[in-house]
């Protein structure tokens, strides 16, 4: 019985989760755009470095969740509470606040259709609306949201899909650099 309330919850969080985005991807759509006059994100497939230098990936893309059909959208990051999360890649902050189940939770819209989250900080360092460069510290790990083991949920979506992380960020260890 606990695990079904348990299940119910999770897919609620994802419910709410999938709402910001909504909102984030109709504001696109009204012409709030993200201009990145770099290099697009895009041409960094593959080699942008995870948000957590030294984090261990305990779940990965897919991986079961909870069992009952429910697969992780992105990957946990275990690190010390307190370690700095950083931006992926230059963008704007979207979202900054707590939202349940993800706890304290950054957004950063990077164009091309691409967003970036970074969710159970116990602390948020940029608003909405301010501007990031890559490796710019926006959070630090914690435990926010229900987290026992302090840890970043990181999530990219592109065009409002979850995607696999690891195919644009190079695994621990991996010297590429974009």
């Amino acid at each position: 019985e606990r695990q079904s309330e348990r299940l119910t919850e999770i897919r609620s969080d994802q419910k709410a989760l999938e709402q910001v985005i909504e909102r984030l991807e109709g504001l696109r759509g009204q012409g709030v755009r993200v201009d990145v006059e770099d290099r697009s994100v895009t041409e960094l497939k593959g080699k942008l470095a995870l948000p957590v230098a030294g984090a261990e990936i305990l779940t990965r893309f897919g991986a079961s969740r909870q069992g009952q059909g429910l697969r992780w959208k992105g990957l946990l990051l275990g690190a010390e509470a307190g370690t700095e999360v950083q931006a992926v890649f230059r963008g704007r902050v979207a979202y900054a606040e707590r939202l349940r189940g993800y706890g304290l939770l950054t957004i950063i819209d990077h164009g091309d259709g691409l967003l970036s989250l970074y969710a159970h900080n116990r602390a948020l360092y940029k608003e909405v609306g301010e501007w990031v460069e890559r490796g710019e510290v926006v959070g630090a790990v914690g435990t926010s949201g229900g987290r026992r083991r302090p840890a970043t949920y990181f999530e990219i979506r592109r065009d409002g899909q979850p995607v696999d992380p690891m195919r644009w960020c190079r695994a621990p260890g991996d010297s590429r650099e974009g």
